[in-house]
């Protein structure tokens, strides 16, 4: 069993710099793997809802001034930000030189219920996290920490930004895998000759185990792997170490013990490079 996906899904919320990148990174990524692309960019009913109530006012975050905010002002707003997204998509579609299916959808609903419902098993979802501003982590890391929780599918939480550096790849148990998920971070990867790091987080009796399936893994795929064995029992130290990693993006089981953690959860919140959280259990296709 191995992750690959059969499509690529990337969830919209602004038409920006953020959103551009990230469609980036989904379009290469579609691209390579011959699979389609599909935005999906979900009008806010509560939102709407909010704005038709007497007296209702818009907060900017950027000045904290407040303006009087209609259902009527907001529906034109929400419409002004798809038609952006549509332009954002279209030009993605006409950069790119090989002939690929791209389309974007709007729905007006909530966010996670609409994602539920559009999720295909095999997708590759992809979030942009950049509509948060560093000055406000707990609503940066909302969207993205509850996708990782409601979806079962494999999931990258993207940045407004481009890493570099190797592919991190976090083993924390014996079991979760260990061949499928180097075989999903090199499948990943856009460089072919990186090496990956592996952080080992099993009990140290299991590492020779699990380091010996990972090398075997990785040869059968011409790649090198480095090994950083950790303290899988020490969650807070394993966050920590975690936090610290400057590669490219890190690749996790999302059957992990460690993101079903306290510390996991905090991770996904202020994890600061792309994090691809990979279903490789013996039941998924994807």
């Amino acid at each position: 069993m191995t992750a690959v996906f059969q499509r690529v899904l990337l969830i919209l919320e602004r038409a920006n710099q953020g959103a551009e990148m990230a469609l980036h990174t989904a379009t290469e990524l579609a691209v390579r793997h011959g699979t389609p692309l599909l935005g999906l960019y979900v009008e806010d009913l509560n939102l709407l809802r909010s704005a038709a109530l007497p007296g209702s006012t818009e907060i900017r975050l950027s000045t904290a001034m407040s303006s009087p905010l209609s259902d009527r002002l907001l529906e034109r707003q929400l419409d002004d930000e798809a038609m952006r997204l549509r332009q954002l998509v279209e030009a993605a579609r006409q950069r790119t030189l090989q002939r690929f299916s791209c389309s974007l959808e709007v729905r007006r609903g909530v966010l996670a219920e609409e994602v539920r419902q559009t999720i295909l098993p095999g997708d590759l979802v992809i979030v942009d996290r950049s509509p948060y501003r560093p000055a406000f982590p707990a609503a940066r890391g909302a969207v993205q920490a509850a996708l990782a929780v409601s979806t079962p599918f494999t999931l990258l939480l993207t940045l407004d930004q481009t890493s570099a550096g190797r592919l991190g790849v976090l083993v924390d148990a014996p079991d979760s895998e260990i061949e499928a998920l180097v075989t999903a971070a090199s499948a990943l990867d856009r460089d072919d000759h990186s090496s990956i790091v592996v952080f080992l987080a099993v009990p140290e009796s299991q590492r020779a185990n699990a380091q010996a399936r990972a090398t075997a893994a990785a040869l059968r795929l011409g790649r090198h792997i480095e090994y950083r064995p950790m303290d899988p029992v020490r969650a807070a130290d394993l966050e920590r170490k975690l936090g610290r990693f400057h590669g490219r993006a890190l690749v996790v089981n999302r059957a992990s013990p460690f993101i079903a953690s306290q510390a996991g959860k905090r991770f996904l919140q202020s994890v600061h490079i792309p994090l691809y959280l990979v279903t490789v259990t013996g039941t998924s296709d994807s």
